[in-house]
Order: C-alpha cells, then structure tokens, then sequence
C-alpha cells in the first residue's frame, strides 16, 4: 500500500518549490535525493487553496521550465512503482485483499466456504469411486 500524506497547495507554494528546486541543483543534488530517500519521505497529495484546479496543474507542469538538466533522480522509484502497479500478480492480491479479506468477519466466511467447497469436491469423488 502506498500512502501518501496530503500536500497544501496556495499562493506561496510555486515559490517554495523552486526555491527547493534551485537548492537541490545548486548545493549537492545528488545527496539531496539521497537524503530523502533515506529519510523515506513520500509524494503528496494536492490540497488545493488557489481555488481553480487548473491553475494548480498549470503550476506543476510548469514547474521544469526554464530547468537546464532533465535529470530526474526520481526515475527508477517511478519505474519501479508502475511495474509494481503492473503486475497480474499484485493485481489480484490486492483483489483478494480488499474484496474477500477487508475484516475478520469476511474473510472467516472466505475461508469457511474454501473449506466446505473443497470437502463437497472431495464427497463427490468419493462418492464415485
């Protein structure tokens, strides 16, 4: 599961990020990533005080403008959480997870009726044999 704290978005934000932005190229930029990997501190989800949602999407699309390197040393974390995001496998985890297992009640009866399902399969054959 990833979780994502909530990321408030108003009038002085654009500033504060590029000032983050031009700090991280300036000063290290690679031990800044290093550092917040470390640390673990996760991407945001966007409270929006500007009043327009587009104009908090035009912010963040222009956030790289005028940015010389295109260097993103986010990039195998994204890869990484799209091919987690991709896989058949986790897919039908979380399914299980969520649809058959969401409290103990639930997933009582998910188990109860696996088991009386297979005891009936298992009566059938040997009711033939």
């Amino acid at each position: 599961m990833l979780k994502i704290p909530q990321l408030e978005v108003d009038h002085c934000f654009e500033r504060l990020v590029r000032n983050i932005m031009a700090l991280e190229q300036c000063c290290n930029p690679f031990e800044s990533y290093r550092q917040c990997r470390r640390r673990g501190f996760p991407k945001g989800i966007i409270l929006n005080r500007l009043g327009e949602d587009a104009a908090v999407s035009n912010m963040i699309n222009n956030f790289c403008e005028n940015i010389g390197d295109n260097y993103t040393c986010f990039g195998d974390i994204s890869r990484e959480i799209n091919a987690h995001y991709e896989s058949r496998f986790n897919h039908m985890k979380a399914t299980l997870k969520l649809v058959y297992f969401p409290n103990i009640w639930r997933g009582t009866a998910t188990v109860a009726a696996a088991i009386l399902l297979i005891l009936t399969l298992i009566q059938t054959i040997k009711s033939f044999f």
